[in-house]
């Protein structure tokens, strides 16, 4: 496949081979299909009351992590309070013409006032044993959201449809959040912290993670433990699945993040944490989960600056946090500490005053990072109450796999990567993947994937990242895929640790792992189905210093032959944890070019993948 490794990101509008524009009216429609509301006045206002409830809702489990301090922030500092005020204008100084405009503006200033308060106060009001203020404000901005409502269905012509539309998501899902936060109930979250240099498919390893309690809008408490910590107390006996089968004797809440679908995921941890007499002695449960990866950790501190920890002996900032704390950690275990992973417990606490010590401004822009942590799968969260969660799916964040429909005009791609005894050595893991698709004629589609995994690992003094790359490869297609051609990958002979006698088998596990199914002419690789999906499966070894390719061609039949003015969609998506380069090509069939680029094959390539990627291309008869 012939790819520029230029950058060209169709969604900044720059060129296609030739250079060939987009052209502007078109744009949109390379955007991420969930895409993360960019914080700007000029942005519609849906984005912005969308993300604040969502950053709300979010933020109750990171700024519980590393809380702010109760310092008042300046009434004129605040960025954010600026851009609300900027916002406030647009809703004052909006066209004449619509029935009802002026019920709307006024409405719509006064929820994003109110929004903007919220967003500088509402941490302060939940630490502070606040909490019936905070519920208050909550109440008061579903009441504005209420009147907005009706302003907007006032509107003529049906032009605020759609932001009507977003109003009824917000309603609802503050309806159900209010009381759930007020609740005398305590509300249990886990926080996980993934760890990225050791991958699974629903981001990183579980090491670690927090335990929050919320009463009555109030943290109650918030505890960091080791996930051994439950594990040990785990008395359920589990089938683990079968590529860990070599690796460990039963399933456990650390090896549970194994599902690209993040709420399977979550569910799974939660079975195991609420199964281990370490909760269920109390009868204690979990009302939702919520996962971290580093890079929401490291970019606090480029806010903070470096915190020095063991007497001045330890200095993590941006750069070093992850290499730093790994390397405190396997002194810990390899000096056979009681608690390897103490660092957490004393960095935790000295990030929550630098924190404390910020100008209003800096910690506003830490509240807005979460639009982007959300787009880039460095924050996915799961919540049991199904408002919520809902509400999540929604606005992307929930980390739910794609699930391609019926009679779909399109084609789809995820791989992930399952570290499986690979030592810590996916921190210096490079992967570059390469999907050319062909639309046939007569209605098929073959897709030729290239994937080059390089291990750098050489290069750093520390043993764990030098360990040879052993991973569990899952290449995920729309299902009645045949595969066609396949090179690279590895048969892994796995040599169970248990007869697993007695043992339980979980339903959803055991429903993909029976649709194995070995592909004769490819033994290196094998075949699943699940949620609508194929999924081609091997293993991959690459030695320090080295690379390891693999390819494979597939063939699927679309439901229908293409025709002009039929619309194509590609989705793209990506493992949490995962960095590398990325590059699509699709190519027209025969007499036929894309409306959006006017040529017969359009081209994009990136290293800074979203959460999910979605093409829409237009065919167009010559």
């Amino acid at each position: 496949m012939n790819v520029s490794p230029e950058i060209r990101d169709v969604r900044s509008g720059s060129g296609q081979r030739g250079e060939t524009p987009i052209r502007t009216e078109d744009l949109e429609r390379f955007a991420p299909e969930q895409p993360s509301p960019a914080l700007s006045p000029g942005r519609p206002m849906r984005f912005w009351l969308l993300f604040c409830v969502i950053a709300a809702a979010l933020g109750l489990a990171f700024y519980a992590y590393f809380p702010p301090g109760s310092a008042e922030p300046s009434e004129t500092g605040s960025e954010s309070g600026e851009e609300f005020a900027k916002l406030g204008d647009i809703f004052a100084n909006l066209a004449a013409g619509f029935g009802g405009i002026q019920k709307f503006s006024a409405n719509g200033l006064a929820l994003f006032r109110e929004l903007g308060s919220l967003e500088r106060e509402w941490p302060d009001l939940m630490l502070d044993q606040k909490g019936g203020e905070l519920l208050a404000r909550l109440e008061s901005i579903k009441k504005r959201i209420g009147e907005l409502r009706g302003a907007v269905g006032s509107i003529s012509g049906g032009g605020g449809l759609g932001l009507e539309s977003d109003l009824i998501r917000a309603d609802d899902f503050l309806a159900a959040f209010i009381p759930w936060l007020g609740s005398e109930e305590p509300r249990r979250i886990a926080v996980l912290l993934q760890n990225p240099s050791e991958l699974r498919p629903g981001g990183g390893f579980v090491g670690s993670y927090t335990e929050l309690v919320i009463r009555k809008g109030n943290l109650e408490s918030m505890e960091v433990r080791d996930i051994n910590d439950p594990d040990r107390e785990l008395t359920v006996k589990m089938i683990p699945p079968r590529p860990l089968q070599g690796l460990v004797s039963r399933w456990r809440a650390a090896d549970a993040n194994w599902f690209l679908d993040f709420p399977v995921s979550a569910r799974k941890v939660l079975g195991f944490l609420e199964a281990s007499e370490f909760y269920s002695r109390e009868q204690k449960k979990f009302d939702g989960l919520i996962g971290l990866s580093a890079t929401v950790i490291s970019d606090l501190l480029k806010e903070t600056g470096p915190i020095v920890l063991r007497d001045g002996k330890l200095i993590l900032d941006d750069g070093n946090f992850l290499v730093e704390i790994q390397k405190q950690v396997q002194t810990g275990q390899a000096e056979g500490s009681d608690y390897p992973k103490s660092v957490l417990r004393e960095f935790a606490p000295i990030l929550t005053e630098k924190i404390k010590t910020l100008p209003a401004d800096r910690r506003a822009a830490l509240f807005r990072n979460l639009s982007e942590w959300v787009g880039e799968k460095d924050i996915q969260a799961f919540f049991k109450e199904n408002a919520i969660q809902d509400f999540f799916r929604y606005l992307g964040a929930s980390g739910e796999s794609f699930r391609p429909p019926q009679n779909w005009y399109g084609d789809y791609l995820a791989v992930t990567a399952a570290n499986v005894g690979g030592g810590k050595s996916d921190l210096f893991l490079e992967q570059r993947t390469e999907l050319k698709l062909q639309l046939e004629e007569e209605g098929g589609l073959v897709g030729e994937l290239n994937i080059v995994r390089k291990h750098s690992g050489d290069r750093s003094e520390f043993w764990w990242y030098k360990v040879p790359s052993q991973s569990y490869i899952q290449v995920y297609v729309p299902e009645g895929a045949k595969l066609t051609e396949a090179a690279g990958g590895r048969q892994r002979t796995i040599t169970p640790r248990s007869s697993y006698a007695g043992f339980e088998t979980d339903p959803e596990l055991k429903a993909i792992e029976s649709s194995r199914e070995k592909l004769d002419n490819f033994p290196a690789w094998e075949k699943f189905r699940n949620g609508g999906k194929d999924i081609f499966a091997t293993w991959s070894r690459v030695e320090s210093g080295a690379e390891d390719k693999m390819s494979l061609r597939y063939f699927r039949r679309l439901p229908m032959p293409p025709s002009d003015g039929r619309s194509f969609e590609f989705i793209f998506e990506k493992q949490s944890g995962l960095q590398g380069e990325y590059a699509f090509e699709i190519d027209a069939p025969v007499g036929f070019r894309f409306r959006e680029n006017d040529l017969p094959i359009f081209e994009y390539s990136t290293k800074e993948m979203p959460a999910r990627l979605k093409f829409t291309l237009t065919l167009e008869e010559l």
